[in-house]
């Protein structure tokens, strides 16, 4: 190559002035050009490929990748049932809901949680005090779990994700939410106190829940429906949205786009 890129044109071509410096050989160029090609790609081949390992790392190198995609592909080998029941021994007064599931709740007895849906998804699911997930050997959060929660009043929810949660049947003091993602939560029943932040695109529904006082921020896209007798202390930031049924007292706050509604 070194020969053919510093070759020179020996004779001028017939439309070249005379006396004019020689011209370098076309071909010899595009032999070069496409030599320095070459070698650009494999650089660039070589980078991309020590990128997708040092991200990949031990998952790749020990099989985690084909687990993920073999365990997304059926529903299991057909001898995991597909509902079962988990013993719920309260810790504390805070329930934090952290897989991607239907959860209903009721206040009753027995304390427990009853799991049903694609078997796989189902064998994966832990009731560990007030937490409820996936354990970390379930790599594929898309199949459908439900589940129907029993036992005493439950203060305070935390809903993580995009889950859903319904609460029926509420008959205590003080209800507490916090929801950040694009989870949605329900409730009906009866509260002195409602208290609800959301985080992100999620919604919540307590227009059938009859409170005394409700507070509700949003910061992002949520949205509420609340409807409290006496009073509603509402901040929004961002393009999130509150309805207030009935007609409380109303101190708001807007930054943004979002919006305080009255509806009867």
């Amino acid at each position: 190559m070194r020969a053919c890129i510093t070759a020179w044109s020996n004779h001028a071509s017939p439309d070249q002035p005379s006396g004019a410096s020689p011209r370098r050989n076309n071909r010899c160029t595009m032999n070069k050009t496409l030599a320095w090609t070459a070698v650009l790609s494999l650089a660039v081949a070589v980078i991309c490929l020590s990128l997708a390992n040092s991200i990949a790392g031990n998952e790749w190198r020990g099989g985690r990748w084909w687990n993920f995609a073999s365990s997304c592909r059926g529903s299991g080998d057909g001898t995991k049932p597909g509902s079962v029941t988990l013993v719920w021994q309260p810790i504390s007064s805070e329930f934090q809901i952290a897989l991607p599931a239907t959860v209903t709740y009721r206040p009753g007895t027995p304390s427990q949680a009853v799991v049903s849906g694609d078997p796989e998804a189902v064998s994966h699911v832990r009731l560990s005090g007030n937490v409820l997930a996936f354990d970390d050997g379930f790599d594929c959060d898309g199949r459908p779990v439900s589940v129907q929660l029993t036992g005493p009043a439950v203060p305070s929810w935390r809903l993580s994700g995009s889950g859903r949660l319904e609460l029926s049947a509420l008959a205590q003091e003080a209800l507490d939410l916090r929801i950040s993602g694009s989870g949605d939560v329900r409730a009906s029943g009866s509260v002195q106190d409602l208290s609800l932040r959301i985080s992100g695109s999620g919604s919540g529904d307590f227009g059938k829940l009859t409170a005394k006082t409700a507070s509700v921020q949003i910061s992002g896209s949520g949205n509420a429906d609340i409807a409290p007798r006496d009073q509603a202390d509402i901040r929004v930031s961002g393009s999130g949205n509150v309805q207030v049924h009935g007609n409380p007292k109303i101190n708001s706050h807007v930054s943004g786009s979002g919006r305080v509604e009255t509806v009867p």
